[in-house]
Formats: structure tokens, C-alpha cells, sequence
């Protein structure tokens, strides 16, 4: 009867639409109906139709339909798990499916809340989707997988979720669900699966919780609990995995938990749990992962963890752990990962850890470990990080690491270990990390310090080996580790010059050098080292001046005490800025810094500065001299000249370009520009067209053909003159190269490096081609009104 009127409901709802099926009566046109009808209020997450095989068609059945699956003429299953489908359940009659068991609509757009009519759906076992969780979810007492994570589910979980009695597989993770975590959840004995990971439960963890014997997965983690463990969870004898890190759980760890015998992996970590690691860890033989870093445990490890020997991953970093590494480790073989990093921890390492085959990272790293490192660390040829830095190891390199190729990162410093590090270690390709400073390595004179295969490890971005007792000179091969990001050699004996192989390193941001006893002059390669911020090259015996840094815009910080540097501090933020204790010591260094001598010039220095001005100014004069003479020479020749052509190339004779034939490329410029046609001009100016000129030799030249001459031929050449020696006597990184220049009655032109991409002042007016410059026009115009006459002339070029 219920039925009946279920039927009758989805028809009287579907008349208006569907007035051409009225006189069906059948359950399964009630289904296809009802399942049309949501169709049309969904969208499509992709460019497709939404659902295109959901239509009525002569002799077609909803059976056929994508995703639907009937038994008999009924639908049972409905499965559209990721179908780019996007909306709500508003226009879905639950009602209208009475024999629906499974509905899937996981990974779609769904949005909105559930309906409360969602209880109609009396033979559900299988239920994933979204939205918020009703109360009436509590009716489907046949459900037996109920999955609603991933979604944005908020809220509460509601009690009454306790009377899904034939509950096996709960899924709330992956949403913004708060409040309590419900004690009805124990009365779900049926249940082997719970997940409500990422949410953000808050409260204690019911001890009803305990009741949930068949319980085999568990992950309560990432959430805000507070409270202790239930000891009530030892009853979860076939329980495999426990997660329930961080939160803010507290309190001692139940010894309880020693009773889940089954368990394989048990994840307490970043929580505020205290007091001792249990003993009864012990009987916990099949775990194979142990997670208790980032809480306050305190007191010695447990000897009795020697007897979980299918470890693989053991964690106990950071907490307040003391005492030694029980001997009993020697049995847990199969670890592939062990942390003890951060504690308190002390005595020497059980040597036979060197010995575990599958060892892939080992952290020992901020303890008081004694005694040596494992020698056959490495043994099986796999250790990816090995991490023992802060404790006071002494004695040799680990003879393992020798051929240890698949190390990854390597962090030894701040112990007393010894040995040659030339000898001692060998290649590793895959090598981003290093860290062996403050130690007491040494480097005899075959090897020359550190070895020259240093240079093989490509991918090393860290190198650290300061403060020990490194001699002989820096390998030019160092230049080779082109991802290094920070390199420390301080604190060694290292002498005669820096390599200027280190200007490669164009990824350098720290570079310390400091306190060795390095001599001669900087490097100018270093001005490649655009990257730098941090510079520490104090206390050794460097010379010569240090202009160099003035290419270093990037500096933040320097430290060049000590040193027999000389010459004027250079003009850039972290010389200026900089205390007189990081420039101290260095008797030629002047500049307007407090502390320092200013750089008054001596008589001596008087005639070198005259001698600097005034023989360019000479040569400029000389050259100037000789346009003028060879113009007014070749003018008057013209008088007495038969052919107007022939006076054009002799006049082509003035070209000078370096290394060409000055009327060859008269005649060839000439050519290649239709005779300065306007067809080939690039460019145009307030004196002058510019021309793209591809020689035979296959070079390409800008040619600037200037605007015919005024009348005052005197002014004119004066004024080709002056741009002329303008060109020859700027010099920066910034201005097109200068190749030569004709003076000719029938043509006058400059010949400059051809440039790409048009002049500056176009794409620097222009805002879209100034962003991608990384430039905007403001900084161009104040950069033209900066510079005197010719030279801002020559910018605007």
C-alpha cells in the first residue's frame, strides 16, 4: 500500500513534464521520471553535456542509462562517481527509488544539504556523497558504508549516528566537522573501518570507543582532542592501524595499548603526551611503523622495543628522552628509517646499526652521543641522509661512506671527529647537503685539502666545512657545483689565491672565506655573482682594490677586515652601511665611513689621476683633429674631381670598422640598403634613420644614416665629431658596442652592434614592454634627465 502512494506521489509530481506518460504506471517509469527530473537541474563541470545517455527513446530503459544498475526492471545501484557533474539533491525524489541499495556520488560538485527525505531510502546499504548530515540519516537502518568525506560537511556529528547498527565503514574525513566526537559511536560493534581525520573534533575521546571490537582501522588525527587515551582502546585486540596524532592530546600512553597485538602501525605523534614510552610496546611484534615524535616523553628507551623486529620506520625525535641506545636495537634489522634526533640521549651507538641493510635515513643529530659512528654504516649501499651533527662523537669518518653513492645529505659538524677528509670520502652524484665544519678534518699536501672530485657533486647546494684544519689551496673544481647556495670554507688553513673558478656559482647567496689565509687580488669573476647577499672574506691576507664589489647591488651584508685591501670604498648599500669592525684592518682602504681615512689623493696620486684624464682627452682631441683635417681635405680634393661617383667612394675611405675594408663595406652597405631606401629602415630619428645591414660575412649591423647636413659645414662636422668621440670614449656594459663611421658628402652613418627588440626609449615608453623588462618609464626618464648632454642623448638612442 506504502508503495502505491510512494508511485502516485512521483507521477502527480511529474505531470506537468511528463503528461504524454501519464497512463504509465509501472515502478520503473516512476524511476526514470524522478531520475530526469534531477538531471535537468544539474550542470556540467566540463565542456560535455551533462549525463547525454539519460533520455527516453522508443524502447529504452533508465537500465541502460550511464551509471545505473537495475535488478530485474528496478534500480538498485546508482554509481556516478567523478561525472563532472555539478548541483544539488532538491529536485531528487528519494522517494521515487524505493529499491535503491547503493548510491554513489562521490567526486562530483554536489553542494547544498541532504534531505531529510533521504530516510525513504529503506534498503540502502551503500551511501557516498555531500552536503550537511541530517538527523534522518539515523532511519537507514541497513546501511553498511556510509561515506561523506572530502566535502564540506560542518557541524556536529549527530548522536543519533549510533543507530546504524549494520555500520561496517564510517567516512567523515576531509571535512569541517566540530564538536564532540559521539559516545553512540561505541553501540556500532559491526564497525571495522573509522575515519574522521582532518576535521577539527574538539573534546575528549569517548571510552565507548573501546567497545569496537571488530574495529581494524582507525584515524582520528589532525583534529583539536584533548583528554588522554582511552585505555579502554587495549580491547581493540584486531585493531591494525591507530592514528591519532596531532592534537593535543595529553597524559601518560595507556600501557593498555601494549594488549592490540594485531597492530601494525601506531601514530602518537605531535601531541603534549608525557611520562615513560610503555614497556609493553614489547608485545606489539607485528608493528612495522612507531610514531611518537614532538611530545614530552621523558626517561630511557625501552629495551624491550629491540623486540619489534618487523620495524621499519621509527620515530622518537623531539621529546626528552635520556640515557642510551638499548643494545637491543642491534636486532631491528629491518629498519629502513630511524630518529632519535633532539632528545637527550647519550652514550656511544650500538655499531651494529651500521649494519642494517635496508638503512635509508638515520638521525642522531642534537644529543650527547659519545664514542664513534658506526663504521659499516651504509653496508647495504642505500643511506640517503645520515644526520649526527651537535654531539660529541670523536674518532674517524664512518670507513662506509667511502663508497656510499646514493648519500643524499650528509650533516657531521659541531663533534670531534678526525681523519683526512681527501681520503675519507669519496663520490655522490646525488649529494645536495654537506655539513662538516667544526671538527677536526685535515688535508694532506697529495691531495691538496679538500679533494678535486668535490667537483662532481652537481647537485650540492650546501657545503659547509668550517672550522677545521683544511690546508693547501681552494680545487678550481669547486666552480663546478653550479646549485651551490651556500658555501663555508672559514676557519681553515687554506691559502694562495680564491679561484676564480668560484664565479660560476651564480646561485651563491652565502659565501664565508673567512679566517684562512688566502692571498692576492679578488677575482673580477666574482662580479658574476649577482646572487650574493651575504660576503665574508675577513682575516686573511688579500690585496688590491675591491672596485669589483661595485657590481654587487645585491649585497646585503660584508665583512672584509684584516685583510691589505686598498683603495675607495664602493658605492653599493652593504659597503655603505656596513660597521667599521667589518672594513677595520685594511690600511689602503678610504671612503666617507667613520673609522676610515678619506680619500684625499696624494701628489703622487694627483699625476696618476692627471695622467687618467687627460690622455683620453688627448686622444679625443688627436682623433677630433684628424675627422676635421681629412673632411676639409677630401672637400677640397671634390673641386678637382671628374666624377661625382668616384668622389663618393674615395670619400668612402673615411669608414673605419675594425678588422673590414672601409670601401668594401661603403659600396656593401650601400647595397644591402637599396641605397638607404625607406623600405629598409628599422627605426627614426630626431637626426638620423636606422637601418638593419646583413654584411656578406654574414654579420648584421645597425647602420644610422644621419640627416642631410645644414648649412654651417663647420657646425656640422662639429657635431658629428662630438657624437663620434662621445662613442669612442663611453665605455659601459649597458651601451651598444661602437664598430665605426662615414663622412661623406652623399652619405654620413655610424655602424653599431645590431640589437633585437627596437630602442630602449620605445619599449621603455611603452608600459606592457617596459613590465617585461623588469623597468618602468619613470626609471627612464629619470635616468635621461641624470646624465649630462651626449651621453643621456646617447641613452635616448
Amino acid at each position: 500500500m506504502m508503495k502505491r502512494v510512494a508511485l502516485l506521489a512521483c507521477f502527480l509530481l511529474y505531470l506537468p513534464l511528463h503528461a504524454c506518460l501519464s497512463d504509465a504506471q509501472s515502478n520503473s517509469t516512476a524511476e526514470a521520471l524522478a531520475l530526469l527530473n534531477w538531471k535537468a537541474t544539474l550542470q556540467s563541470l566540463t565542456n560535455h553535456s551533462v549525463l547525454p545517455s539519460w533520455t527516453v527513446s522508443a524502447g529504452a530503459s533508465q537500465c541502460r542509462w550511464f551509471g545505473i544498475h537495475c535488478q530485474g526492471d528496478s534500480v538498485f545501484r546508482i554509481n556516478l562517481t567523478s561525472s563532472g557533474v555539478q548541483g544539488n539533491f532538491h529536485a531528487f525524489s528519494f522517494s521515487c527509488l524505493p529499491d535503491l541499495e547503493e548510491l554513489d556520488l562521490s567526486v562530483n560538485g554536489l553542494f547544498g544539504t541532504i534531505p531529510s527525505q533521504i530516510n525513504q531510502l529503506s534498503k540502502l546499504t551503500y551511501l557516498d556523497l555531500s552536503g550537511e548530515i541530517p538527523l534522518q540519516i539515523a532511519q537507514l537502518i541497513h546501511l553498511k558504508t556510509l561515506h561523506l568525506f572530502q566535502n564540506q560537511f560542518n557541524g556536529s556529528i549527530p548522536q543519533e549516528i549510533g543507530q546504524l547498527v549494520s555500520l561496517e565503514e564510517l567516512a567523515l574525513h576531509n571535512n569541517y566537522l566540530n564538536g564532540h566526537i559521539p559516545s553512540s559511536l561505541g553501540t556500532l560493534a559491526n564497525l571495522t573501518h573509522l575515519f574522521m581525520l582532518n576535521n577539527s573534533l574538539s573534546g575528549n575521546i569517548p571510552s565507548e570507543m573501546g567497545n569496537l571490537t571488530n574495529l581494524q582501522e582507525l584515524y582520528i588525527d589532525t583534529n583539536q582532542l584533548t583528554g588522554s587515551i582511552p585505555s579502554s582502546f587495549g580491547n581493540l585486540k584486531n585493531l591494525r592501524l591507530l592514528y591519532l596524532s596531532t592534537n593535543s592530546l595529553s597524559g601518560p600512553i595507556p600501557s593498555e595499548l601494549g594488549h592490540m597485538r594485531s597492530l601494525s602501525e601506531l601514530a602518537l605523534n605531535k601531541n603534549n603526551l608525557s611520562g615513560f614510552i610503555p614497556a609493553s610496546f614489547g608485545n606489539l611484534t607485528s608493528l612495522t611503523i612507531l610514531l611518537l615524535y614532538e611530545n614530552k616523553l621523558f626517561g630511557p628507551i625501552p629495551e624491550e622495543l629491540g623486540k619489534l623486529q618487523s620495524l621499519i620506520f621509527l620515530e622518537l625525535s623531539q621529546n626528552q628522552l635520556n640515557g642510551s641506545i638499548p643494545s637491543s636495537f642491534a636486532n631491528l634489522s629491518n629498519l629502513e628509517t630511524l630518529f632519535l634526533r633532539d632528545n637527550q640521549l647519550s652514550g656511544p651507538i650500538p655499531q651494529e646499526i651500521g649494519n642494517f641493510m635496508n638503512l635509508l635515513m638515520l638521525e642522531l643529530d642534537i644529543n650527547q652521543f659519545t664514542g664513534e659512528l658506526p663504521q659499516n654504516v651504509c653496508r647495504g649501499g642505500v643511506l640517503e641522509d645520515f644526520i649526527a651533527n651537535n654531539n660529541h662523537f670523536r674518532g674517524p669518518i664512518p670507513t662506509g661512506l667511502k663508497n656510499c653513492s646514493s648519500l643524499k645529505r650528509l650533516r657531521l659538524e659541531r663533534n670531534r671527529l678526525t681523519g683526512n677528509i681527501s681520503e675519507d670520502f669519496g663520490v655522490y652524484p646525488s649529494l645536495d647537503y654537506v655539513g662538516l665544519s667544526d671538527n677536526d678534518f685535515y688535508g694532506n699536501q697529495l691531495s691538496g685539502g679538500i679533494p678535486r672530485e668535490f667537483g662532481s657533486f652537481s647537485n650540492l647546494e650546501y657545503l659547509d666545512l668550517s672550522e677545521n684544519r683544511l690546508s693547501q689551496f681552494i680545487p678550481e673544481t669547486i666552480g663546478d657545483m653550479l646549485k651551490l647556495h651556500y658555501l663555508n670554507l672559514s676557519s681553515n688553513n687554506f691559502s694562495l689565491r680564491i679561484p676564480a673558478q668560484i664565479g660560476q656559482l651564480t646561485q651563491l647567496t652565502d659565501l664565508d672565506l673567512s679566517h684562512n689565509m688566502l692571498s692576492g687580488e679578488i677575482p673580477t669573476q666574482f662580479q658574476s655573482l649577482q646572487s650574493l647577499s651575504t660576503l665574508n672574506i675577513s682575516y686573511n691576507n688579500l690585496s688590491g682594490n675591491i672596485t669589483i664589489f661595485n657590481e654587487l647591488r645585491g649585497l646585503v651584508y660584508v665583512d672584509i677586515a684584516h685583510n691589505e685591501l686598498q683603495g675607495p670604498i664602493p658605492d653599493v648599500p652593504a659597503f655603505r652601511n656596513a660597521s667599521i669592525q667589518a672594513l677595520e684592518g685594511n690600511e689602503g682602504l678610504c671612503g666617507n665611513i667613520s673609522g676610515l681615512k678619506p680619500c684625499n689623493l696624494s701628489k703622487k696620486g694627483h699625476h696618476k689621476l692627471l695622467y687618467a684624464i687627460m690622455f683620453p682627452l688627448l686622444g679625443a682631441a688627436i682623433l677630433s683633429i684628424a675627422i676635421l683635417a681629412l673632411f676639409f681635405g677630401f672637400k677640397r680634393q671634390r673641386k678637382y674631381a671628374g666624377q661625382e661617383s668616384e668622389s663618393s667612394m674615395d670619400n668612402a675611405n673615411l669608414f673605419a670598422i675594425s678588422s673590414f675594408d672601409g670601401k668594401l663595406l661603403y659600396s656593401e652597405i650601400k647595397s644591402a640598403t637599396k641605397n638607404f631606401s625607406s623600405q629598409c629602415c628599422i627605426g627614426k630619428g630626431g637626426h638620423g634613420n636606422v637601418y638593419r645591414v646583413e654584411l656578406s660575412s654574414g654579420d648584421i649591423v645597425a647602420v644610422k644614416k644621419v640627416h642631410p647636413l645644414h648649412s654651417d659645414e663647420v657646425k656640422a662636422a662639429k657635431e658629428f665629431q662630438n657624437e663620434v668621440t662621445a662613442l669612442i670614449v663611453v665605455r659601459h656594459r649597458n651601451t651598444v658596442k661602437f664598430y665605426g663611421f662615414c663622412w661623406s658628402d652623399e652619405h654620413s652613418f655610424l655602424v653599431y652592434k645590431y640589437l633585437e627588440r627596437g630602442s630602449l626609449a620605445t619599449n621603455l615608453s611603452n608600459e606592457q614592454a617596459a613590465k617585461e623588462m623588469d623597468w618602468d618609464k619613470r626609471n627612464y626618464d629619470e635616468l635621461k634627465k641624470s646624465l649630462p648632454g651626449t651621453v643621456a642623448k646617447l641613452v635616448s638612442k
